[in-house]
Order: C-alpha cells, then structure tokens, then sequence
C-alpha cells in the first residue's frame, strides 16, 4: 500500500512539471480536463495560460491607469499591453452653439461599462467633434466628426445656425460609426452628440427660436421649435436603439443609423450623431440629439460600475442594455455622468487582470 501511494504521487509530480515545462509550447490537447483549488480555471488551456503569465512578463499597468483620447478629427487606435479588465468611458459632442442668444446646442452625452481587453488586440477610437456655428451667410458646414449632421445657413437676415454634434464610439473595427451598420457586434460603446441650434429673427411677428436636442441615451432628446407670433411649438425627435430620429413634417430630415440628419435646404441645422442619429428641423429650427448604446454583451457592469447613460434632460430608462439617467450637469472637461459641452472625448482605465 505504501508503495501505491509513493507511485501516484511521483506521477502526479512528473505530471505537474510537465505542465509547466510545456506551458509556452501548447502541446498538451486542449480537451484534458484540469482542476486546482487554488485557481478557477476549469480547462488546460486556461491553467497552461495561467502558468505563463506567472512565468513570464508581468503586466506593467498598475490599476486605474487611465488613457485619454481627446478630439483629433482622425481615428486612434489603443492596443492594451495588458490582458485584463478595462473601464470604457466614452462623451459625445455638443452641437453647433452661439451664446448670447437665450438658446443651447445640444451636449453631448456619456456611456460607461467594463470589459475584457486583450493585449496586442486592435480597438479603434473615433471621438466626436462638435458642429461648427453659422452668422447669417449661405455656406454649408461640415457636421462635427463622426456623425454629426450638416447645416446650412442663411444670407440677409439675424440667423444662427448650428451644425450637429459628432458621437463617440469604441469599436473592436475601423471605421466611423456610420459604417459600422453590416458589423453591429464589433461595436462596444457610444455616447450621442447634440443637434444643432437656432435663432432667426428678422422682424416680428415672424421669428424662430430652439434649442438643439441634447444626446445620448437611449434616446436622443428632442427639440421644441418656437416660431411666429402665437409662440407655436413644433417638435422634431432623437434617435432610438433601432432608428433614425423622425421630423413628423417632412422625412428628407429623418436621421439615420451613424449619423445625424443633414440639410436639404437653406436655413437648416444639423441632427446629432449617434448609435442612430437624430432628426433635423424644416428652415430655421433646431434639431435632435444622437442615441448612446450599451448594448454591446461584451460591456459589463461590475460592483459599484453598472453599465449606463447619461445625458442632458433626456427620457430614462431602468433595462440593463439601455439603462439611462439623466441629469442637468454640463462640463466642457471629461467629468463621470456629466454631459459635455465642446468636443467629445474617451477615457479608458485599468483595473487589472481580474476583477476583485
């Protein structure tokens, strides 16, 4: 009996050494079943991946550091040296704003949640730009980068018109988020950008005034045009989870998936961009905000970070894919549950290679 045990402990001995001699060649078939108390893999592979990381190169990041990308109009890519578990923290642009007329653009909204990143894997980083602003001239401009809604604007008259606001998105794909439609799976977190605003005022009675719809959310919020002398409101709406934000008066201005809605005519603002972007107003109106997503299954929540949205006085909602909150705290600076003025921005944090 002695001599029993003596034999399966050598051959226990042998075995657990060649593991670990063999843990960087991966001979070992991957269907051999492996337990260990000490550890929660369930699989050789896993214990063999396990072995080499205590083995070779320890992960250089310590956690909560923190990656910042700041509007640059251009694509960045962040390749983690680390395996191991990131917070994404992504804020979308306002749309096109000139104070002093009693009138917002729309702000950008905020998304967050946790993933598993994998080192030496690509993942692609558009942040918004926030649409450009128009002083009574007939030129087009250009919406804010990644999505945000083209304006035009107006020669003769008191008017100020607002391009849309761009969104910002993560996404394990190139591309702006308005190409991403046919890769909807490789795209892990966005935060919708404002709708453009406007102000017209040639002589009263005839006038028109609104402020763009904030983004973000799992809706985008809408905006309440006022015009003409009996204060009428019209209202034209953001985008949802599933599509473009509608304009109930005329559908050339529905927004649509990556992009909010452009002009068609003279005297128009932009919608925002976003997961779907929102709509844009007939002549001299302001127009809706961009949707934010979470949807993606591989953002998770984790103790005291669950996955959600804010943004700026927009509809809330408690389902954990589109869990939205919504708030009146502006900050032209990155801030946590705050909606963003100006440009968009992403943050990306470390908090180690598993989650405590």
């Amino acid at each position: 009996m002695k001599l029993k045990y003596c034999l399966v402990f050598v051959t226990s001995f042998i075995f657990t050494i060649t593991i670990s001699v063999l843990a960087s060649s991966f001979i070992i078939p991957s269907e051999i079943s492996y337990s260990n108390s000490y550890s929660k893999v369930d699989n050789l592979n896993d214990a063999l991946n396990e072995l080499k990381e205590k083995e070779g190169t320890a992960c250089s990041y310590s956690s909560g550091k923190t990656f910042d990308f700041d509007y640059t109009g251009t694509e960045q890519i962040f390749t983690p040296e680390c395996t191991g578990f990131y917070k994404l923290e992504v804020w979308g642009a306002q749309g096109g704003f000139a104070s002093g007329y009693n009138v917002i653009a729309g702000y950008g909204g905020y998304s967050v949640g946790l993933m598993r990143m994998d080192s030496s894997t690509k993942y692609y980083i558009n942040v918004g730009g926030a649409g450009k602003v128009n002083y009574s001239t007939n030129v087009n401009m250009t919406g804010g980068y990644n999505g945000g809604g083209d304006a035009y604007g107006c020669d003769g008259y008191t008017e100020i018109i607002g391009a849309g606001g761009g969104a910002t998105h993560i996404s394990s794909r190139s591309g702006l988020l308005s190409t991403l439609s046919a890769n909807i799976d490789s795209i892990l977190i966005v935060a919708g950008g404002g709708g453009g605003m406007t102000y017209y005022l040639s002589y009263q009675p005839f006038y028109h005034y609104g402020s763009g719809g904030s983004g973000g959310g799992y809706i985008g919020a809408s905006t309440y045009n006022t015009y003409g002398g009996n204060l009428a409101t019209f209202i034209v709406y953001g985008g949802t989870q599933t599509s473009g934000g509608v304009n109930p008066r005329n559908g050339a201005y529905n927004g649509y998936f990556g992009k909010g809605a452009s002009y068609k005519s003279y005297c128009v603002s932009g919608g925002g961009g976003g997961f779907y972007g929102g709509s844009s107003s007939d002549p001299s109106e302001a127009s809706a905000g961009g949707s934010g997503y979470i949807g993606s299954t591989s953002l998770l929540s984790y103790s005291s970070t669950i996955k959600h949205m804010t943004c700026y006085n927009c509809s809330t909602s408690t389902d954990a894919s589109t869990m939205t909150n919504t708030t009146t705290n502006v900050s032209a600076s990155a801030t946590s549950d705050y909606a963003k003025s100006g440009n968009g921005f992403a943050r990306i944090t470390y908090l180690g290679k598993k989650l405590n």
